[in-house]
C-alpha cells in the first residue's frame, strides 16, 4: 500500500501590541492622571489603575481622567486581547502629596488700629516656597513673616489673609483666615444747659457714636454709665465732665 498524506493550515495569530503612556507620569494629589493608549487596535482592553485610584479601572480603549486618593507612585497596568491573544503593560505614575498650610492669627479680631502676628505650623520640608497675602497690599515670601497692622474707618472691617505653600515638586495648596477690625468709638455729648445755678439739674445728651459702654465722670467725684444722663451741682464753681465710651470689643473714644 502507497503512503498517504493530509495537510492543515495553521493560522498563528500575533500577539497584539500592549503598551501606553501617562499623560502625567509626575504630578500632585489634586491632578488629575490620562493615559495614551498606543496598543494595537479592535481589541478588548482593561485598565488596572490601584486600589488609591477613582475609578481604579476602566474597559475603554482610551480612558477618562483619574484622580488618586493617596501619595506614593501608583502602578498601573493595561491588558489587551486580541482574537484571544494578549499581552499587557505596565507602568508607574508617582503622585506627590500637597503641602499643608497652617497658621495663627494673633488676635484675629481687635480695635483700630490693630497689630497683628502670623505663627507659620505648616510643617516644613526643603525646597518649600512661602507666599503671604495679608490682604493690607502687603505680602512677603519669608517662613515665618513679621507683625502687620490693620486699620479702618467707620465701619467694620474685614481682612483675608491667604498662606500659600508650593512644594518642591510644584505642588500648591493654600489656608485663608480672616482679620477683623473694629472702628474706634467717637464720644460726643451736649449739656443742656452749660450753665446753671447751683442745686439746678443739668442734663447730658448724649451725641457718642458706636459705643455701647458709657462711663461719665461729672467732676464732682460722681459717676454714671447710662446712655445720656443728668447731675446737679451742690457747689458753684467750674466742673470738666468726661464722657469714656467703649464698645464690647475693647476699644474707647
Amino acid at each position: 500500500c502507497g503512503p498517504d498524506t493530509m495537510t492543515m493550515d495553521i493560522t498563528v495569530l500575533p500577539i497584539p501590541v500592549a503598551d501606553f503612556t501617562p499623560d502625567v507620569p509626575l504630578g500632585c494629589l489634586s491632578d488629575t492622571f490620562t493615559f495614551t493608549n498606543n496598543s494595537t487596535l479592535g481589541g478588548s482592553y482593561y485598565w488596572d489603575f490601584g486600589p488609591e485610584a477613582n475609578p481604579d479601572s476602566a474597559y475603554t480603549y482610551n480612558p477618562g481622567p483619574i484622580t488618586y486618593l493617596d501619595s506614593g507612585q501608583q502602578q498601573v497596568i493595561l491588558f489587551v486581547d486580541v482574537l484571544g491573544c494578549t499581552n499587557a503593560d505596565t507602568s508607574l505614575v508617582d503622585v506627590q502629596p500637597l503641602p499643608i498650610p497652617d497658621f495663627v492669627i494673633t488676635p484675629n479680631d481687635g480695635c483700630t488700629p490693630l497689630d497683628v502676628a502670623f505663627t507659620n505650623n505648616t510643617t516644613p520640608n526643603p525646597g518649600d516656597i512661602w507666599a503671604w497675602d495679608f490682604g493690607n497690599g502687603n505680602t512677603s515670601a519669608s517662613q515665618n513673616p513679621g507683625n502687620e497692622t490693620y486699620t479702618t474707618g467707620s465701619n467694620d472691617s474685614i481682612y483675608d489673609v491667604w498662606l500659600t505653600v508650593t512644594s518642591s515638586g510644584g505642588c500648591v495648596d493654600s489656608l485663608l483666615q480672616q482679620v477683623t477690625v473694629h472702628p474706634l468709638p467717637i464720644a460726643d455729648f451736649t449739656p443742656l444747659p452749660d450753665t446753671v445755678c447751683a442745686l439746678e439739674s443739668v442734663g447730658f445728651l448724649n451725641n457718642s457714636v458706636g459705643g455701647s459702654n458709657f462711663d461719665w465722670d461729672f467732676g464732682d467725684g460722681n459717676t454714671s454709665t447710662t446712655i445720656s444722663t443728668s447731675h446737679s451741682y451742690a457747689t458753684a464753681v467750674t466742673y470738666t465732665v468726661e464722657l469714656i465710651v467703649s464698645t464690647s470689643f475693647g476699644s474707647t473714644g
